[in-house]
């Protein structure tokens, strides 16, 4: 698991339920129950890719005194969290990051997300972002620049319950990959997506 360079005795102290407790990786899988984590790392980290990959007890995650400023790779950040309901990303920087493939994967207790706070002007992979996103009903990402981005298969695949969705921004001439993006997004129509005009390869993926 590449993000756990970052994730050790030496960088950070983990609180489970508002306890701290001795670091250990057993609170990823073998918690009984939903559990709320807050971490604190002592210096900052480059990579947080497959950070809480399967942590499917996971209910909560609170980034607002996460350092993000270093980080390059957020790819399958929260992959397969199946019960996380909810994200804290107020003060996150995601200015130096480029890829954000499969971030969300499976997040299937997410019902909405807040996503204003993103800096995308340097991503260019978001394949599979929000795949299995199966609660998600809408979602705003109005603020992502997409202008280097080249890849965006699956990114919606699964969002079967989503029913608007804001692409006003999204710039697609780079954009080499676009297959299967709305897949089974059962909600979602073509009059329920903002675009901008010049998009329109956008709604042939619906």
């Amino acid at each position: 698991m590449e993000g756990k360079d970052n994730i050790n005795e030496d960088n950070i102290d983990i609180y489970v339920n508002n306890k701290k407790i001795k670091f250990s990786y057993i609170y990823k899988s073998d918690e009984i129950g939903k559990i709320e984590v807050k971490f604190k790392f002592k210096k900052l980290v480059t990579k947080i890719n497959h950070m809480f990959w399967g942590c499917n007890s996971l209910e909560k995650i609170d980034f607002s005194s996460f350092n993000s400023s270093k980080v390059d790779n957020m790819s399958c950040t929260m992959y397969e969290c199946s019960s996380l309901e909810s994200i804290i990303f107020s003060s996150f920087d995601t200015f130096k990051v480029n890829n954000m493939s499969y971030m969300f994967f499976d997040c299937k207790s997410l019902k909405s997300l807040d996503l204003s706070s993103f800096n995308t002007s340097n991503v260019n992979d978001m394949m599979g972002m929000f795949c299995g996103c199966t609660s998600l009903k809408s979602l705003d990402l109005s603020s992502f620049d997409t202008s280097k981005v080249t890849n965006m298969n699956f990114m919606f695949v699964g969002c079967a319950s989503l029913n608007s969705l804001d692409l006003s921004s999204f710039n697609t001439t780079n954009v080499k990959y676009m297959n299967s993006m709305f897949k089974e997004c059962h909600c979602l129509k073509k009059n329920n997506i903002k675009i901008n005009n010049s998009e329109t390869k956008i709604l042939e993926q619906i």
